[in-house]
């Protein structure tokens, strides 16, 4: 990235800013997944809200430490991993005279685990949203597919043939080895695709983005989230 450009952002060479910017431009950054690219780029984002003028050198790991500290879980331990490949790449390309990042570990929360619906609750969900409505064919493809939510979202009719439900994982998918998934749709899969009138199987900004917010106003349990069809397959 040019350094016109950089300066259009406000980071002056030296700070956190600029450092995040001239990693952004890096064939390190942009040979990640472009999902890996996109969180990486929030992570770091927010942190260049509060302090991006601050000085790379004067970086410790104390401060890494409160920064990691400034969000809880999930949120925490993707924050510290962003600043860890941030710093690494720094140092081997000689933007950075030390790693600060070094020593810091993610915070252990006790686990919570994804739990399971039963079979009543998922019967319920099915009574209130009826084969034909986005809703009921978002929590199909990912019961009967046991796929992710970034699956469900690209899911189009040309991965729907020959009887066969067809696609590549989006985790890892441009890593040497893609998870590649070919089995068998199920017969009320088929169904409830074919009674369903979209143009793509489920839109990106619809029902799967949704879903499971109707289910908690139906008084289904509220900490349930698309990960949870995973473990309640329905395949042939």
């Amino acid at each position: 990235m040019p350094v016109e450009e950089k300066k259009q952002y406000g980071a002056r060479k030296g700070s956190f800013g600029y450092l995040c910017l001239c990693y952004y431009a890096s064939a390190t950054f942009k040979n990640l997944d472009p999902a890996t690219q996109l969180w990486h780029h929030r992570a770091l984002d927010l942190i260049c809200e509060k302090h991006g003028d601050n000085v790379v050198d004067d970086l410790k790991d104390k401060h890494i430490r409160k920064l990691r500290d400034e969000l809880v879980r999930a949120a925490s331990k993707k924050r510290l991993k962003a600043l860890k490949a941030l710093f690494s790449w720094a140092v081997d390309a000689e933007e950075a005279s030390h790693n600060p990042t070094i020593g810091v570990r993610p915070i252990k929360y006790p686990e919570i685990g994804i739990p399971t619906w039963s079979e009543e609750e998922i019967t319920q969900y099915e009574k209130h949203h009826e084969i034909g409505t986005s809703a009921r064919l978002a929590m199909a493809l990912m019961l009967y597919t046991a796929c992710r939510l970034e699956d469900a979202i690209r899911f189009g009719p040309q991965h729907f043939r020959n009887g066969r439900v067809q696609f590549t994982q989006a985790k890892n998918e441009h890593r040497r080895d893609p998870v590649s998934i070919d089995i068998k749709i199920h017969r009320d899969l088929r169904a409830i695709i074919d009674a369903t009138p979209l143009p793509h199987l489920v839109q990106a900004n619809g029902s799967t983005c949704q879903f499971w917010e109707v289910s908690r106003s139906e008084k289904c349990p509220s900490i349930y989230t698309p990960s949870f069809w995973q473990k309640i397959q329905r395949l042939v």
